[in-house]
């Protein structure tokens, strides 16, 4: 099986490199390092009539966010497979989905992700740190969905979140309430 794949979803298209089926895909958002591809727009405003002239058999979107885009595609009568990652470990649900739809093997990539997993755990600190991690600044919110399963993978503590939770504003108060020892910045 060969598929032509648009992927609105970042996470979605470096999953389907890391899982070398960049050769599939023929359109992706304005947020990827893919040259070669049609861009579609971005993650929350992809264009709707470039993706309906691109030859494609399936779109891809990914996250909540981008429920609303996946009802407008199947209004149209495109075909998309939209995933709704939450934890870590829908990662390998990603992977296994994918590997169905493509039909490339996905056991190299699993089995790495697990082994780089494991070294982590095996390497943490004696002592746990509190961590912070913040992924808008304006306004100001804390990280949830997968990262508080990260920070635990590190040897952190996360008081902020719980796993699968969205993330959310946070206030200088609670910000502070938790005594961060390590303070990570990835603005989304």
């Amino acid at each position: 099986i060969f598929m032509r794949l648009i992927s609105l979803a970042p996470n979605v298209t470096n999953t389907l490199i890391d899982m070398g089926c960049e050769d599939m895909i023929v359109g992706t958002t304005n947020h990827t390092d893919l040259d070669s591809n049609n861009n579609v727009g971005s993650w929350l405003s992809p264009n709707y009539e470039k993706i309906k002239n691109i030859e494609h058999d399936r779109i891809l979107t990914s996250d909540a966010l981008q429920e609303d885009i996946r009802d407008k595609l199947l209004d149209i009568g495109l075909n998309v497979n939209h995933y709704n990652l939450t934890k870590f470990e829908d990662l390998f649900y990603l992977i296994d989905s994918l590997s169905d739809l493509t039909g490339i093997e996905s056991y190299e990539l699993k089995d790495n992700i697990k082994y780089r997993l494991s070294n982590i755990k095996r390497n943490q600190p004696k002592n746990r740190k509190t961590v912070y991690c913040e992924e808008w600044d304006n306004p100001t919110m804390v990280a949830g969905n997968w990262i508080p399963d990260i920070v635990n993978y590190a040897g952190g503590e996360y008081p902020y979140m719980e796993t699968g939770e969205r993330s959310r504003k946070i206030s200088e108060e609670e910000f502070s309430s938790y005594e961060p020892e390590i303070f990570i910045s990835h603005i989304c």
